[in-house]
């Protein structure tokens, strides 16, 4: 009897990574935990920590053994709930043209499934996995070895959630709720307080202490979040400006540029090309 499968690789685009161990307070110097966007994939993983996690519209609870995946252009940030010690592993990644082999990260839509909850023998090989990348030097087939492992394992993780935290005042997570449903829409913060059912005030000071965004900061990185994620597919820049909720065309391009650093269209052309960007290990 002869048993056979032939396996075909589809080429394998050359990628770096950036790659940390960090032990730190939520208001240490050093500490970087307001909201972002980036064009690469991420991984977080908790070990210690009194942290939730934002993932577009989307709040999730974190412990040790839990990771949150983000693909390109999806918004998020840590969110602190004390002070306590924040002790956490964090991989940043440059995906394009290796996302066959990354579904954890581009088979999903943004937003969903970004929680991912390990067992303690999984977790303790993620922890040694990303300890071998920090403190070794070795070839660089043992290092992408060791990637394609951490891959693995939360592949293959024994579960995943979509749950939601329950530590985010209803008033916050109504508003949240509304403008990630209105995002294609025109509103005002006015619009958001009314919908969450507390004063324009009251909704600034809230979401400064609770995500340490104001409101109108954080409708506008939806939105350019939602604006790079349509633009390699749709016709136009300005059917993308529609789609996104922004009122002016030329605010959409100088704010969409001050965020990326590069126009509306020029992303739009880099994409259609698959042009990559280098990120080299930081040990």
């Amino acid at each position: 009897m002869i048993e056979e499968r032939k396996v075909r690789f589809d080429g394998v685009a050359p990628f770096g990574m950036e790659i940390r161990y960090i032990d730190i307070l939520p208001d240490d110097p050093d500490n970087t935990h307001e909201h972002h966007i980036h064009e690469e994939c991420e991984i977080y993983v908790n070990i210690t920590g009194d942290v939730s996690f934002m993932v577009e519209d989307k709040i999730y609870p974190v412990r040790s053994g839990s990771v949150i995946v983000t693909r390109p252009y999806e918004y998020h940030h840590c969110i602190y709930h004390s002070n306590e010690h924040h002790e956490h592993l964090w991989m940043l990644f440059d995906g394009k043209g290796n996302e066959s082999l990354l579904p954890l990260f581009y088979d999903r839509e943004p937003g969903e499934n970004n929680l991912i909850e390990l067992s303690e023998k999984q977790m303790s090989k993620v922890k040694e996995l990303f300890g071998c990348i920090i403190s070794k030097e070795r070839s660089k087939a043992c290092e992408a070895a060791d990637f394609l492992r951490i891959i693995t394992i939360l592949e293959n993780a024994d579960g995943s959630s979509d749950d939601i935290s329950d530590t985010i005042p209803k008033d916050i997570s109504g508003a949240i709720a509304f403008i990630g449903e209105n995002l294609g829409n025109v509103f005002t913060v006015s619009d958001v307080a009314k919908a969450a059912h507390v004063s324009v005030n009251t909704l600034e000071r809230r979401f400064l202490e609770i995500l340490k965004v104001t409101p109108s900061g954080y409708i506008k990185s939806r939105r350019l979040a939602r604006a790079a994620e349509l633009l390699p597919s749709c016709s136009s820049v300005g059917e993308v400006c529609d789609k996104c909720g922004f009122q002016d065309y030329s605010n959409f391009i100088a704010v969409f540029k001050k965020q990326f650093g590069i126009t509306p269209l020029k992303f739009k052309k880099m994409y259609k090309k698959n042009t990559s960007v280098s990120v080299e290990v930081t040990k």
